[in-house]
């Protein structure tokens, strides 16, 4: 099991959308090398048109968003809530995205 403390959760990190209106937990999220990680966890071709706040209200993205939060506590765990709120790393300097 893994010991996440999800920042988007608890305050510490904000709801990020991007300039194209796509909706995201966090910003480390929108990063460009974990949308490939968040393409394969969804499973699903059309999931940037689902979190896409022209085409969804929040709420309809929020649910979607589901599938993250109940990963958290699973062997599926999305590898950039691993990598960002793990409590392992909670006292790393925070991160820079490349």
């Amino acid at each position: 099991m893994n010991n996440i403390n999800p920042k988007c959760e608890n305050g510490q990190q904000h709801p990020f959308v991007n300039a194209e209106n796509k909706y995201f937990l966090c910003c480390w999220l929108a990063a460009h090398r974990d949308l490939k990680n968040l393409e394969e966890f969804f499973a699903d071709p059309n999931w940037l048109n689902k979190i896409d706040l022209t085409n969804y209200s929040l709420e309809e993205v929020e649910t979607y968003y589901q599938k993250v939060r109940l990963s958290w506590n699973s062997q599926n765990c999305l590898s950039t809530c691993k990598e960002y709120c793990s409590n392992i790393n909670s006292n790393d300097a925070r991160k820079i995205l490349i």
